[in-house]
Order: C-alpha cells, then sequence, then structure tokens
C-alpha cells in the first residue's frame, strides 16, 4: 500500500486508539496548525477520558470543546495556574522550546538572533551537544549566546 500522507501512519494509530476522529468532511488536514482546542481534543481522546462538565474559562463556555477541556481541567492535565482569565481555545498551540538538533529552519528563526542564514548554518553544523556550541555559528559570540540561553526557548536533546 503506498502512503498517500506523510502522516498517514500516526493518523491511523491516532484513530485506532480513538485520539482523533478527524474533521466533519473525512478529512485529517496534518499540515493545518492545531488549535488548543484540538490539541486538548486529542489529549481527551488518548487518555480516554469522558468530558466533563463546568468551564473553568469563560471562553470555553459553549465551546464545541468544553467538555473535553474541562475533562482535562479536572484530571491536571491542563494546568490553570499557566492561563491568565482565558484558556483561548481557538488559539493555535505553539511550542515553547526549541530543539537546535531537529527544528525545521523556519522553527530555528524563532529564537533571538536566529534568521534564515543563521539557520542554515545550524542545520548543516549538527549536531549539538550544547547551546555552548551555538558559538560555531558565523556571528554568534558570547553576548548573542548569552541572549539566546536567556530567551529560554533554544535547548539541546
Amino acid at each position: 500500500m503506498r502512503r498517500v500522507n506523510w502522516a498517514e501512519d500516526e493518523i491511523r494509530q491516532l484513530v485506532g486508539i480513538g485520539a482523533i476522529t478527524g474533521y466533519p468532511d473525512g478529512t485529517y488536514r496534518p499540515e493545518n496548525t492545531i488549535t488548543r482546542a484540538e490539541f486538548s481534543s486529542v489529549m481527551w481522546g488518548a487518555l480516554g477520558l469522558h468530558e466533563a462538565e463546568g468551564a473553568m474559562f469563560p471562553d470555553t463556555d459553549g465551546h464545541w470543546g468544553q467538555g473535553r477541556i474541562e475533562a482535562l481541567i479536572q484530571d491536571g492535565i491542563i494546568d490553570t495556574e499557566l492561563y491568565a482569565q482565558h484558556y483561548s481555545p481557538d488559539e493555535p498551540v505553539v511550542p515553547e522550546n526549541i530543539n537546535i538538533n531537529t527544528a525545521s529552519l523556519e522553527g530555528l528563526q524563532e529564537i533571538v538572533h536566529i534568521g534564515e542564514s543563521r539557520a542554515q548554518e545550524i542545520i548543516e553544523l549538527r549536531p549539538f551537544y550544547s547551546l555552548d556550541e551555538l558559538t560555531r555559528v558565523t556571528g554568534i559570540g558570547d553576548a548573542r549566546l548569552e541572549d539566546i540561553k536567556d530567551e529560554g526557548k533554544a535547548y539541546v536533546e
């Protein structure tokens, strides 16, 4: 059987465990950005939880993902202290940390002082065993390295 999409095997696994059901039109859209509500729904399904009553956040009240989000809150999966007064269920999930050994060209550019050319150089110089090795990249000296560390996004795994 020929693979139709890069994520086909993963989609089949997630469907198999009940983590996802896809969109109403029968598609899965792995290229789309995933929203907080959609990610919460995947987690909810993967954990086999039941929808819960309530609305900890005013912006989830009446939202299609309300019961799933509440279930994750009640199970301690969503830490409500990480959010001000809103969960923003329709906002995209944005990765906070970036592994410089696996991040895409675009992902690397989310790090302070890393533009397209430095991102490309990082990719070419991989693997890195510590953030300190970023000084091998043209234009990254001690001061820029310190800024990168202070920002807290970049890490090495």
